[in-house]
């Protein structure tokens, strides 16, 4: 986004999304855009840099913070911009050439970043209309702060501790390896996470049931959900290398044999993101067809599997604490792992919170807890509404080489559940009913699709 002051007040309204055309720094035409309508008298606003779908491509202005930044592609410090817009006295549009000043330094900035994430979190997850957002409350309640994942990274760039109310973190204690991969796993795990939460929540409260032409707004907000989750580096076909939630589940699949449409592989997708992705799709065209319940029961089994891979990440990287040489990058990720899942733990039972907390948290040095003990209180609130997951999701730590899991490591037993829907999403008797509904409508449409075009 660039930040820009004209030369002149503007003399007629510039609405949002009017095309704004200027020149690059190298010369030739850049295209940006209103962010909001912009009234007149106004001098200063903010455009929005037209966007391509090609990753290398995508932005060509890049500053933001970054310590090397890219200006050619940015308007240079002075120019003229032309737009069209309405005459308001003729009522007839017309050609409009002004002329600006800025910085390209200073103010070329994100619209939305990583931080934001978390630093506007109270507003977007806990005052809202229709907050605060269940998810998100669990969190806020155990921590304390409402950008607890801004304060947790913050910390670990700093070497400082935190001040939550449960869950701290003394990052004194590591060197800068561990600290850079705490960053690097609490920027996805703590706050990338609940903002995918926070889009499926916003896609939902703007859900307008039985209403085709209404939903629009709340499927691009699904669809920010998805695209936060994957991340762009995937590829088309999920082949590429992420960064994101997505990448993060294909890799622990591979150590606990839960790769594979059936969780049985060490190979291939994981369980975990196939049925992420299949409950992404039904969620979306439950919002475009106004199913808002359905929609709503597709979230809840998403954040399940969400907390499936959470659970193994901070089993893997507790196993490896406890049975192997001393790594501050090991613990560091096995301590995010268990922060990003922890509270809700603490919702079900707090003593076994604590324990957890006890055995992976930043510098805990191994507290006399075991790997035993953490993976046991674990396993005492899978079946715990907060949770909501299975033992069979999770799976255990694998042995590739002599196939078998490891010692103490193994799966636990399943106990019984007559339902795993009902089991993973409290909703009402017609979530089931709309869901039904929504993949008949899906598959009804794909033949037809298929008919017109053969």
């Amino acid at each position: 986004i660039a930040r820009i002051k004209l030369d002149q007040p503007l003399k007629s309204v510039m609405k949002k999304g009017t095309e704004v055309i200027g020149e690059k720094q190298m010369g030739g035409d850049l295209k940006a855009s209103a962010l909001i309508d912009i009234k007149i008298g106004v001098q200063e606003f903010e455009l929005r840099y037209a966007t391509s779908e090609k990753q290398d491509t995508h932005v060509t202005c890049q500053v933001g913070a970054l310590p090397d930044a890219k200006l050619d592609g940015c308007f240079p410090s002075v120019g003229n911009f032309s737009w069209t817009a309405v005459n308001l006295n003729t009522n007839q549009p017309e050609d409009i050439i002004a002329s600006y000043t800025y910085d390209p330094a200073i103010d070329n900035v994100n619209g939305r970043t990583l931080m934001s994430f978390s630093t506007n979190a109270e507003d977007r997850m806990y005052t809202c209309m229709s907050c605060p957002y269940y998810d998100y409350k669990l969190f806020y309640l155990y921590y304390g702060e409402y950008d607890y994942a801004h304060q947790f990274i913050e910390a670990a760039f700093n070497g400082g501790k935190t001040q939550f109310l449960k869950g701290n973190a003394d990052f004194g204690l590591y060197g800068f390896k561990g600290r850079a991969k705490a960053i690097e796993k609490a920027t996805v795990a703590l706050s990338t996470t609940m903002y995918v939460i926070r889009e499926m929540e916003d896609g939902i409260d703007d859900c307008e049931k039985s209403c085709l032409a209404c939903n629009d707004e709340p499927v691009h907000a699904w669809d920010e959900a998805v695209a936060f989750f994957t991340g762009s580096l995937e590829g088309f076909d999920g082949n590429g290398k992420g960064k994101l939630f997505r990448a993060w589940s294909e890799d622990l699949c591979t150590y606990f044999r839960t790769c594979g449409e059936d969780g049985d592989l060490t190979t291939g997708t994981s369980k975990s993101n196939h049925e992420i992705l299949i409950e992404f799709f039904i969620g979306q065209n439950s919002i475009f067809l106004g199913f808002c319940n359905a929609a709503e029961k597709s979230k809840v089994k998403i954040v399940s599997w969400m907390k499936v891979v959470m659970v193994q990440g901070a089993l893997l990287y507790a196993y490896k604490t406890y049975n192997e040489e001393y790594s501050e990058e090991v613990q560091a990720i096995g301590a995010v792992a268990m922060a990003a899942v922890v509270p809700y733990i603490n919702a079900c039972e707090p003593a076994d919170a604590d324990i957890i907390y006890g055995g992976l948290a930043v510098g805990s040095e191994r507290r006399g807890v075991g790997f035993k003990e953490i993976k046991e209180a674990f396993e005492r609130n899978y079946d715990c509404p907060e949770m909501g997951i299975l033992c069979s999701q999770v799976g255990g730590i694998f042995d590739s080489d002599k196939f078998e899991y490891m010692k103490d490591a193994e799966p636990c037993k399943d106990k019984p559940v007559d339902n795993i829907d009902t089991f993973q999403a409290d909703t009402d008797a017609s979530s089931a009913s709309q869901t039904t509904c929504t993949l008949f409508l899906i598959f009804t449409l794909s033949l037809s699709i298929f008919s017109v075009l053969r």
